[in-house]
């Protein structure tokens, strides 16, 4: 049985690319939420996706 854990980071605009590139190396999923404030902005969520 395999088991899931889900891990939140915050992480600057500039490394988001490696960070996701690193994921991926690792064969890991990833949802990437982009919250620039607080306000009436709403949030846009990208996936990128590891091996399938």
């Amino acid at each position: 049985m395999t088991t899931m854990k889900r891990l939140a980071v915050l992480v600057k605009k500039e490394k988001v690319d490696s960070v996701v590139a690193s994921l991926r190396e690792l064969g890991l999923d990833s949802i990437i939420y982009d919250v620039k404030s607080t306000g009436k902005e709403k949030e846009k969520a990208r996936t990128a996706g590891g091996q399938q």
